[in-house]
């Protein structure tokens, strides 16, 4: 009996702690984000950047604060937060653009409803210039500057949400996936490269690096590669879009 009774105690156990594990993989799951997208653009042209947010949960306070460095800010759009409330009270002044607050969740931007969304949405959209003298390759960093990023829920009480910084990057006159730099993209593009990418003595640079580039994250990798190889093959717009 006393063996019996030892046995059901550690199933007892093991399904406590399967039962801790999916909650916990669930919870995980759903965190909170608010992500800054990433862009590319011209020395003295606009560029817009999304501030998405995911797995918002009964949102009521949002406040923000962006540091841009030296791009130049135009403007701000945005209908999700238009939808709940009249204006978007903000300022951008010295490479920061904020909306309200001191900090505190009961003095930060109060809507008039919530934002509860399982899914992605586009919360606002930054305008900005590049400064007319930036060189091609650039990188201006767009991040949420260190505690002036707060939300809070109805109850004034505060939500933790994971947050991803984005960037620009200052471009030239190059077609993306231009690898060999003969003004077209063809399959030659893809063969230099693979051969690139596999360290061919006679492929050791690239002639155009920055259309190698294509998904536009710093680093010319096989998936790099892939994209353009998906591409020639007509795969689609997952993969077209990427050379718009």
């Amino acid at each position: 009996m006393r063996k019996k009774g030892l046995k059901i105690t550690a199933l007892v156990l093991v399904l406590s702690l399967l039962t801790a594990v999916f909650a916990f993989s669930a919870f995980a799951a759903e965190t909170p984000e608010i992500t800054i997208s990433s862009g590319e653009a011209k020395a003295g042209e606009e560029v817009s950047v999304d501030v998405k947010v995911k797995n918002f949960k009964q949102v009521a306070g949002i406040q923000l604060d962006i540091a841009y460095g030296d791009l130049v800010f135009k403007n701000v759009t945005s209908e999700k937060l238009t939808e709940l409330t009249k204006d978007v009270d903000y300022s951008a002044d010295k490479g920061h653009f904020k909306i309200a607050g001191t900090g505190e969740v009961d003095s930060s931007y109060q809507m008039g409803g919530v934002i509860d969304t399982d899914g992605e949405v586009t919360l606002l959209t930054l305008i900005f210039t590049l400064p007319s003298d930036a060189e091609v390759s650039t990188v201006y960093d767009i991040k949420f500057n260190g505690t002036g990023n707060t939300f809070g829920d109805n109850d004034e009480e505060l939500i933790t949400v994971k947050k991803t910084d984005g960037k620009v990057t200052v471009k030239g006159d190059y077609l993306v996936g231009d690898v060999n730099n003969d003004g077209k993209v063809t399959p030659r593009d893809s063969m230099v490269l693979s051969r690139y990418l596999a360290n061919w003595p006679d492929y050791a640079t690239l002639p155009n690096p920055d259309a190698a580039d294509i998904n536009k994250d710093g680093k010319v990798t096989p998936r790099d590669q892939m994209i353009l190889s998906r591409y020639l093959a007509n795969w689609g717009s997952d993969y077209s879009k990427y050379f718009e």
